[in-house]
Formats: structure tokens, C-alpha cells, sequence
């Protein structure tokens, strides 16, 4: 969403006003409720390795969608997408 925002936002310099701030902050409400999300996705990876009699398959399944929420997390942040202040 982000990616579609900047691309409509520097095909046409005009619309980078504060009318449009209301959707940007928007779009990282939605980043901020995937960052929480992440949180419950490790959760579950963590519950799956200690039951016991769950699969192993299962695991690392649950174990990669955890390590691509950390990437998600990792990137949004390293490219301050969530911050609430909008500098342009």
C-alpha cells in the first residue's frame, strides 16, 4: 500500500498535501496492526515447538511464517514507514 501511495503521491507533486494525510496515516495503522500481528505469529511458533505431539513439518511451517513476520517487521521499521509524523 505503501508502494501505491508514493507512486500516486510523485506522479503528481500537487497531491502531496495535508488533504492526503488522513490515508497515509491510515495505511500505517494497517502497518502497526501487522507489527502486532507478528507478535502472535511468533506465539504460535513457539507453542507449536513445545507441543509435543504436533508435527514437524507443522513447525517449521509456523516457525517461517514467524521469521517472515520478523521481516516485515524489520523492514518497516528500518525504512520508518510507521512513524506517525509525515515528512515530505
Amino acid at each position: 500500500a505503501f508502494s501505491l501511495l508514493f507512486t500516486w503521491w510523485l506522479s503528481d507533486y500537487s497531491r502531496l498535501s495535508p488533504r492526503t494525510d488522513p490515508l497515509a496515516h491510515l495505511i500505517q495503522l494497517v502497518g502497526w496492526l501487522g507489527v502486532c500481528g507478528s507478535l502472535v505469529a511468533l506465539y504460535n511458533a513457539a507453542q507449536s515447538w513445545a507441543e509435543r505431539g504436533r508435527w514437524l513439518w507443522s513447525k517449521l511451517g509456523d516457525s517461517a511464517i514467524a521469521l517472515a513476520c520478523l521481516g516485515f517487521v524489520w523492514f518497516v521499521f528500518a525504512g520508518h514507514m510507521l512513524s506517525w509524523k509525515l515528512n515530505y
